[in-house]
């Protein structure tokens, strides 16, 4: 298996990891807490940073301080959620039912996602550290 099929192949296990996080503590929560929003934060929250932390060190074995991955990798979470919104307006007015249109959306941002994660958020440190060498 070539180094980027076994990183890709990583990548698809932590996101099936960081939805099963994120629908077992939103189901669970929902019998102490009854309100939607939070049960919402709170499992976003923590499933993000168990896919922050695993895309880190398990898919691609980053040796960055977090301190200047963290905000890129905020950013782009953030970012998505905007793409995705927009998205799942555009397939429901397309009459997409609103399950499909929201999975549609984050398959069409999957892989263009996967690449930003790879390229610039989480680069090789090898790598970056030989950019910065011949940029002296």
């Amino acid at each position: 298996m070539t180094n980027s099929l076994r990183v890709f192949s990583h990548y698809i296990i932590v996101s099936l990891i960081t939805a099963g996080v994120d629908y077992s503590i939103f189901w669970l929560t929902r019998l102490i807490l009854p309100d939607i929003f939070l049960r919402l934060m709170l499992s976003k929250g923590i499933s993000l940073t168990v896919q922050y932390i695993l895309i880190k060190f398990r898919v691609f074995y980053n040796r960055l301080p977090t301190r200047k991955t963290l905000p890129w990798y905020l950013l782009l979470v953030i970012l998505n959620g905007f793409l995705v919104t927009g998205l799942i307006e555009f397939f429901s007015q397309q009459e997409f039912p609103q399950l499909v249109a929201k999975f549609s959306s984050e398959l069409v941002l999957y892989i263009p996602n996967f690449l930003v994660l790879k390229k610039w958020i989480f680069r090789n440190t090898a790598q970056s550290d030989q950019h910065v060498q011949l940029n002296l």
